[in-house]
């Protein structure tokens, strides 16, 4: 294929991937191409197009190889958003063009809620709309996770549905927040807030099927009621939709986790982590893939990736508990002993194996006698059974 007939394609591409971040307007490829060549200041794009950002890029050919570079610019100060250089094997051109629209894609997604969000807090706006909000909202999940940025996102999304019930980027929001607090055992009402989230999760879907994340956030409230096959269906049809969402193929894996399947799983953690390798939940992802490793008993391999874990973000308490676990296993019981009262003052569940095994997603027979490998291993580094 030629360099001319590769650019082409990869505009297709990620102007399709960018064209489902939601809410978003991208400019169609025959309009971006007449600007092909020409010295043009980004600000004065932005003025004929009506757009806040431009992507540029460039494709090269170096040897067996492809480089894409990309830069994000904002078209109304003409500065440098964010910018990334791409190399792949040419040997397989289609994966490799999925690979580089899909984290494109991704990352932009990121940059444009933050920075979105951003413009609202500095404009103090004192009666914000629920997109506003909703947005606010998503930019603090964004963020890497604590318990601080959850209540953060709960508050934001919140106020949006308390203006507009019907605000499918709040409902998608708080679905999630709510579902990840019961999954990681910080909810004040788990039975309320579970309730809520599959409720919210329905009305999404009902909202709009076609939408890769309603379907995604609604198997994460699956998730939270231990109904990892059926979560898994949904976060295939998610995938269906858009098979470049990071997020989605990495709970995919986690719903094989669950089910006994680890090995399955170490694929679908390779590809979210290749598609956002600089995402700023990179520590849950490590997290993930280190817990796989240790259910598998590939002890070396899961001291990498939870020592990784840990060192992304210490405040992740799951990362201290499986990290306390791995170190246990290798005896060190100094360091062990560290991580699990760490992540005791994280989160009060992981101060017994009993709150533990209660708080744990999932009571599949497979699963649970690979996390007895686990269960063991936090016995010796300290945790009590009650």
């Amino acid at each position: 294929m030629a360099i001319r007939d590769r650019i082409i394609s990869h505009t297709d591409g990620l102007t399709t991937d960018l064209s489902r971040i939601q809410g978003s307007f991208v400019i169609a490829r025959n309009t971006a191409f007449t600007y092909k060549g020409k010295s043009i200041d980004a600000r004065q794009i932005g003025r004929e197009l009506g757009v806040r950002f431009a992507l540029e890029g460039s494709v090269q050919r170096v040897g067996d190889q492809v480089r894409v570079n990309a830069q994000l610019i904002d078209t109304e100060t003409g500065g440098h958003v964010w910018s990334d250089r791409f190399d792949r094997l040419r040997s397989n051109y289609l994966e490799l063009q999925d690979d580089i629209t899909g984290r494109i894609a991704r990352t932009l997604g990121l940059e444009l809620v933050v920075l979105a969000a951003r413009s609202i807090e500095l404009e103090h706006q004192t009666n914000p709309t629920a997109s506003d909000l909703a947005l606010q909202g998503w930019a603090a999940v964004y963020k890497p996770t604590t318990p601080e940025t959850r209540e953060e996102a709960r508050r934001l999304f919140e106020h949006a549905l308390e203006i507009d019930p019907h605000t499918l980027r709040a409902m998608t929001g708080l679905s999630l927040t709510l579902a990840n607090l019961v999954i990681n055992g910080q909810s004040p009402d788990p039975a309320g807030d579970l309730s809520r989230a599959d409720e919210l999760s329905q009305q999404a879907v009902g909202l709009d099927p076609n939408n890769a994340a309603a379907h995604a956030l609604r198997a994460r409230a699956l998730q939270a009621q231990r109904r990892q096959k059926e979560a898994a269906e949904q976060y295939r049809i998610s995938l269906q939709i858009n098979g470049n969402i990071a997020t989605t193929t990495l709970f995919l894996g986690e719903t094989f986790v669950f089910t006994g399947k680890s090995l399955d799983a170490i694929p679908l953690f390779d590809r979210a982590i290749e598609l956002s390798p600089r995402d700023p939940g990179l520590g849950t992802w490590q997290f993930e893939m280190g817990r796989a490793m240790i259910l598998l008993r590939r002890d070396d391999e899961a001291l990498t990736w939870l020592s990784r874990s840990v060192a992304t973000n210490p405040r992740l308490a799951y990362g201290q508990l499986y990290y306390a676990a791995i170190m246990a296993i290798k005896d060190d019981i100094a360091a062990a002993r560290a991580a699990l009262a760490a992540a005791g003052r994280l989160n009060p569940n992981y101060t017994s194996l009993a709150k533990f095994r209660a708080t744990d997603l999932s009571d599949d027979p497979a699963y649970v006698e690979q996390r007895a490998y686990v269960e063991g291993a936090l016995r010796k580094a300290g945790l009590p059974e009650q």
